[in-house]
């Protein structure tokens, strides 16, 4: 199937969900009659919402830190159609574009995550969590985790506004999405790719460097240093 562009991909994501007006309804079901793209798209997506109730993050089986009292899961539940159908695209072993993986972002941030509320969300000191690392000192809280064959995900929130999400997966090094922060590296047999958005630059960089070499096992006491000024001298997150 011929990719579509992310105007195509949001109007096919609509016509689906009965997002469009009469008229502009009327004009994609034209569309979908010429285009073979779009009408392929459109089969997919109607496939795939009536398996969303399986799209479930599977809870850690990972043991937490020696130091830690409580976990940080919750569920992640809905989430846009469109976000969705990118995550079972790359999960069930297809091509890994930059815009399915930004949609996995996106996914998370349509959920609500409370970092205040201490009874849903916990900080585990130290360490990692289903082979993510642990970012306390970025002021980052390690919200969920998504455990797959093919790419694994943890997406992580803060008490200022900001969402980060790692994905770590195997095979050919993917895309990064073209509107998002973004950084990409390789350790061992893993790929790993960090995405926020609306985050202040230089604290992205810092904690996108300490992640790296947490998976490198290399992490040194200076990029320590770094991320705890960057993050401190950081100003909130213009998009969470």
């Amino acid at each position: 199937m011929t990719k579509l562009s992310d105007h195509d991909w949001e109007l096919i994501n609509a016509f689906a969900d009965g997002e469009l007006s009469v008229d502009e309804a009327a004009s994609m079901e034209q569309r979908i009659e010429s285009e073979s793209e779009l009408s392929e798209a459109l089969d997919s997506i109607l496939k795939v919402s009536s398996a969303l109730t399986s799209l479930k993050p599977e809870i850690a089986t990972t043991a937490a830190a020696a130091n830690a009292t409580r976990r940080p899961w919750i569920l992640v539940m809905g989430g846009s159609l469109a976000a969705a159908l990118a995550l079972v695209a790359v999960l069930s072993g297809g091509p890994v574009q930059g815009t399915a993986l930004g949609a996995i972002h996106q996914a998370y941030l349509s959920q609500n995550f409370n970092v205040e509320a201490g009874s849903e969300l916990q900080e585990v000191s130290g360490g990692f969590v289903d082979g993510f690392p642990i970012l306390t000192d970025a002021k980052l809280t390690l919200a969920v985790t998504k455990l797959g064959n093919e790419i694994s995900s943890a997406h992580y929130v803060g008490s200022r506004g900001c969402r980060l999400t790692v994905l770590r997966g195997k095979g050919d090094v993917p895309t990064a999405p073209d509107n998002m922060q973004s950084t990409l590296w390789t350790a061992g047999t893993n790929w790993f790719l960090v995405l926020a958005t609306g985050m202040d630059q230089p604290k992205f960089n810092t904690v996108s460097e300490f992640l790296r070499q947490s998976t490198l096992d290399r992490l040194g006491q200076n990029t320590v240093l770094a991320m705890q000024e960057a993050v401190s001298a950081a100003s909130p997150c213009a998009i969470g």
